[in-house]
């Protein structure tokens, strides 16, 4: 059933994407849990997965992204549950690592179950270990103690990922450690029975103290690709640094390291699988003077068929009707456009893509509290407007769009900033809200398939509902599940277009 839906959607989001559309309807359908689900006590939560039944739901108290590493003073909890298709909160418990000394590195969904992963370190032997087991909608495990893997590392990895292929076909897990050379990377491959379908270990000639993993996808097929980024400080005392990104893929069985975008200011870049043409897409703003907007967009395509060659492709964007675009190269703070993360890459069948990006940066104020004679330490998270482009399959740009939203909260990271798409059959649309605080509204900006957007529009609901809007997940062709906060209370609410 999973597969299916999935299928569903990626096909939906290509009919929106191309073209083919129905008339547009706003009528749309609110369904909210009768009963909280929780305390919010640990903060973090999403709709991991779904069912027949319902849905699955993970809660964790270290962000949305499971990495099993320490923040600040807290070690990662998380705990899974269960909703039925009303609404209503069936079970939860806590999740645990396999073993004495595991810790979490990856959870997710394949087919009906939810499938953990967790690695261990014998330092005795310099072996990690990989182990993983399901739990079920009922709330059952199976498979505990079943080892994927034992892999050799010089000395105890310090840096970990994990990948689901589109339609959960394939599963990967990554783990990286210094060593003299550079760094060793070691990526396990393997299906939804658990079986493992390859493992490689490479070294990454690359200065471990300037570099990190910053992306990383696996296809249905079992092929990898990640990105790395090596940054350096441009001076000794200069906040600036220079990003230098590099693109990695298998080739009979060797790693190609290819150096993207040299020479440009390009604080992020984005990666992911075209299962339609089996290519790596990458995506990313680059800072372009000579732009209307003060960026370009670089466009590159690797084939994961064997063929090393990389074929890369810098955008001006001319976007002169976008005015929205114009004002974001405007707000020093944020960078401009060059300074938005792209939140998702889309590539579509006819060989375009969607990119869609979205405005955030954090601020840090320090003042000295004169009470009670220390500093204090704030930090302000600030999510904007949300933008998208769609691009040919020969890199030109085809339109461009904005929806526009102010997100700004204090000391909370972000939580309740961002948005949650849903992909119609004939327009995405966006659910957020703003502001953040007991006077937040929740709202729906649309953008058309031919990117024509809809005025902001409030939704009914009541006054300081806010959204864990990331934690959202579309779990039909026409509805989305969010967790939210309604009077300080864990619901879910149910989105439906008709």
């Amino acid at each position: 059933m999973y597969k299916s839906t999935a299928l569903k959607i990626s096909l939906i989001l290509l009919t929106c994407m191309v073209g083919l559309c129905l008339p547009a309807s706003n009528a749309q359908k609110i369904e909210t849990s009768t009963e909280a689900l929780d305390d919010f006590s640990l903060g973090y939560t999403k709709i991991i997965g779904f069912t027949e039944s319902g849905f699955f739901i993970l809660t964790s108290n270290n962000g949305y992204d499971v990495s099993g590493e320490r923040v600040g003073f807290k070690s990662p909890k998380y705990k899974l549950g269960f909703a039925g298709s009303d609404l209503k909160l069936l079970w939860e418990k806590p999740i645990e690592p396999n073993g004495d000394n595991g810790i979490i590195r990856m959870i997710t969904q394949s087919d009906d179950n939810i499938l953990i992963l967790s690695s261990s370190w014998n330092k005795s032997k310099s072996t990690l270990t990989i182990n993983s087991y399901f739990i079920n909608e009922q709330g059952n495990s199976s498979g505990e103690g079943n080892t994927m893997s034992n892999i050799e590392f010089q000395k105890e990895p310090f840096f970990f990922g994990s990948s689901a292929s589109l339609h959960k076909e394939t599963f990967a897990i990554y783990a990286a450690a210094e060593v003299e050379s550079g760094v060793q990377i070691s990526v396990v491959v393997f299906d939804n029975e658990q079986r493992v379908l390859s493992q490689k270990n490479e070294l990454i000639r690359q200065p471990s103290r300037n570099f990190s993993v910053t992306d990383f996808a696996v296809s249905d097929s079992g092929k990898i690709s990640f990105l790395g980024l090596r940054s350096e400080k441009i001076k000794a005392l200069s906040a600036k640094r220079e990003n230098n990104w590099f693109a990695y893929h298998f080739s009979d069985d060797n790693l190609i390291e290819t150096a993207i975008g040299r020479g440009l200011e390009m604080p992020h870049l984005h990666l992911a699988i075209d299962e339609f043409r089996n290519e790596v897409v990458l995506a990313g703003f680059y800072s372009d003077k000579q732009s209307f907007v003060g960026a370009g967009i670089l466009y590159g395509r690797i084939n994961l068929s064997g063929d090393t060659a990389v074929q890369i492709k810098n955008v001006t964007i001319d976007a002169s009707q976008n005015l929205r675009l114009k004002g974001a190269r405007n707000k020093g703070e944020t960078g401009g456009l060059t300074g938005f993360p792209i939140r998702k890459t889309i590539p579509r069948g006819d060989g375009g893509i969607a990119i869609i990006a979205e405005s955030s940066y954090t601020t840090e104020y320090s003042y000295f509290d004169s009470f009670s004679q220390t500093y204090t330490r704030r930090l302000e998270y600030n999510f904007g407007d949300v933008v998208l482009f769609s691009l040919s399959n020969n890199g030109d740009i085809q339109w461009s769009a904005s929806v526009n939203k102010e997100q700004t909260s204090m000391d909370d990271g972000g939580i309740f900033s961002s948005y949650c798409m849903l992909v119609g059959s004939h327009r995405l649309d966006f659910l957020f809200s703003e502001p953040i605080s007991r006077k937040a509204k929740v709202l729906r900006g649309s953008v058309s398939h031919q990117g024509i957007p809809d005025k902001v529009v409030p939704i009914q609901l009541p006054e300081g509902t806010l959204l864990l809007s990331e934690g959202g997940k579309q779990v039909s062709e026409n509805s989305v599940v969010i967790p939210a906060l309604i009077k300080r209370k864990l619901h879910l609410i149910r989105f439906s277009n008709p």
